[in-house]
């Protein structure tokens, strides 16, 4: 004896060919296939039109922060702006001391190391593929080319693409913007942002970033809030 269930996919799957053919004539059927869909999703315990939640929100800050501490996570494009001459430590790229006069720019592409702001200094230890230097692109024989910028005096700092599973902060002094509907004031509070994608720009001690996460976290003195 045939199952009636084997029976009913089966002729579901069919049903469906049949929406998409006329969907590719350009044939307007009314919304038929979402409605059976509906209609299909009340009647049996099984969605066959299930779609993956997305989740993203947008966030936009502007706050000023003691540290930010990337650890090792790759990043794929960093920006880097000094002015040599009010430097107290040297500038290295494959063992190579930097000397440069005016305005400085360092572009890095493909990094890989450590990266932590404290202040208004920047620390970066590790690999670049490719590294940038005013517009003039230097280059060695070897593959990756080291770098070390220990405690430089920077002006700014931009990351162009940061994808982080946790993003947390603490003693975040500005605010930030959620879905340009909600902004939320912040006075030395910690803010947590998870799935994070998007840029952050330093610029004289204070920070922007734009981009999306899943959820947002902040705790105050007297309050929590979660955004996701």
């Amino acid at each position: 004896m045939v199952d009636w269930k084997i029976v009913l996919v089966v002729l579901f799957g069919l049903l469906l060919i049949t929406v998409g053919l006329f969907t590719e004539m350009g044939m307007n059927i009314g919304g038929l296939g979402g409605k059976l869909g509906d209609t299909l999703g009340r009647a049996f315990p099984f969605n066959f039109l299930s779609t993956p939640e997305e989740g993203n929100i947008t966030i936009t800050g502007n706050f000023y922060i003691r540290e930010l501490d990337l650890k090792t996570i790759p990043l794929e494009e960093i920006k880097v702006g000094y002015e040599p001459e009010y430097q107290d430590t040297e500038i290295f790229l494959s063992d190579t001391k930097l000397t440069t006069t005016p305005y400085t720019e360092i572009d890095f592409i493909g990094y890989k190391g450590t990266f932590m702001v404290n202040g208004s200094r920047l620390n970066l230890v590790g690999d670049a593929e490719e590294t940038t230097i005013n517009g003039v692109k230097f280059e060695i024989i070897k593959k990756l080319i080291p770098v070390k910028l220990d405690s430089v005096f920077f002006k700014n700092v931009y990351i162009k693409n940061l994808y982080m599973n946790r993003l947390e902060m603490k003693d975040v002094l500005g605010e930030i913007n959620i879905q340009n509907r909600v902004t939320i004031k912040l006075g030395s509070e910690p803010l947590k942002i998870e799935c994070f994608s998007g840029s952050v720009n330093i610029t004289d001690g204070q920070f922007e970033i734009r981009g999306t996460a899943k959820k947002v976290f902040v705790s105050g003195n007297d309050y929590t809030a979660t955004v996701s």
